[in-house]
């Protein structure tokens, strides 16, 4: 008997006992919750978990999943045939601030991509500054840099997207490498 490994995305109003429910179909069915990210914006829970199953028992969970009638979840089943590679390097927190713009996020994913780094996980929000009133733009996110990137060339990329954007690079302990498609 075979494992799939799977990846569901859940979108839902948020309601008690909503992550509850959905663990329980997951074991009720054999399956193990791997790993997950899950959060609640403006009164919707999102999220994407990873769970193992045997194969044979794949579809009656997905069925199970599907007859929730208050949540959107969407499988995906991950490592298909495509060739993946080890990102090689060192992990790294970042946290960065300034004004708002349009468009700050897909400037910080390309200068991020130029350098070789690769996102772990990525928290945003905008809100409005306490001094000035003008919207804030934070982010905090952990990277893989890959190796012969400094700590100051990653801050020095995203600084320079934005005159006011503070970069704060913390190096964080070794775990596991991400694997990524080739």
């Amino acid at each position: 008997m075979t494992n799939a490994r799977m990846v569901l995305t859940v979108a839902a109003p948020d309601r008690r006992g909503l992550v509850g429910m959905i663990a329980g179909i997951i074991r009720s069915h054999g399956g193990s919750w791997v790993d997950s990210a899950i959060t609640r914006l403006a009164g919707a829970l999102a999220g994407v978990i990873q769970i193992d199953i045997a194969d044979d028992r794949r579809d009656g969970l997905l069925l199970a999943l599907a007859n929730l009638d208050t949540a959107q979840i969407r499988p995906v089943v991950a490592d298909g045939g495509e060739r993946r590679v080890e990102v090689k390097g060192r992990r790294a927190r970042l946290v960065l601030a300034c004004v708002d713009r349009p468009g700050i996020v897909a400037d910080l994913a390309t200068a991020l991509a130029a350098t070789g780094a690769v996102f772990e996980t990525l928290e945003t929000a905008a809100e409005h500054g306490s001094m000035s009133g003008e919207m804030m733009f934070s982010a905090r996110a952990v990277v893989w840099m890959p190796d012969g990137l400094s700590p100051q060339a990653l801050g020095d990329a995203c600084e320079a997207l934005s005159g006011d954007l503070m970069a704060d690079i913390e190096m964080l302990p070794e775990r596991t490498r991400p694997v990524v498609p080739a």
